[in-house]
């Protein structure tokens, strides 16, 4: 990802396997999964209609390579939206969790 020789610069080291460096770290990385819906919430517990949300986002994750025991939600966004009736919102809930390795 960097040239031999870079204006201002001697020497560029390399070390050993640098070139495969990508790939570990790609290996290494977390996987989300994410919902972004409008719910209503008129005449409903806010915090199902959120637990469903969640569920629902851990479920994406686990489903692109996720280890199920590594999954935590890291964010939850409610929008309300006064244009729509029925008490409603934008929700996007986003999980995250490491790439399982079947080993």
């Amino acid at each position: 990802m960097v040239d031999d020789q870079i204006k201002g610069i001697s020497k560029v080291y390399r070390p050993d396997h640098y070139d495969a460096a990508n790939a570990v770290g790609a290996a290494l990385g977390q996987v989300s999964g994410d919902v972004n819906r409008i719910y209503s919430f008129e005449g409903k517990d806010k915090e199902e209609v959120l637990k469903k949300a969640k569920n629902e986002a851990i479920s994406n994750a686990i489903s692109v390579g996720a280890d199920p025991n590594s999954v935590e939600i890291i964010n939850i966004e409610i929008i309300p939206l006064a244009y729509l009736p029925g008490d409603s919102a934008q929700v996007r809930v986003k999980a995250v969790g490491s790439l399982k390795l079947d080993v």
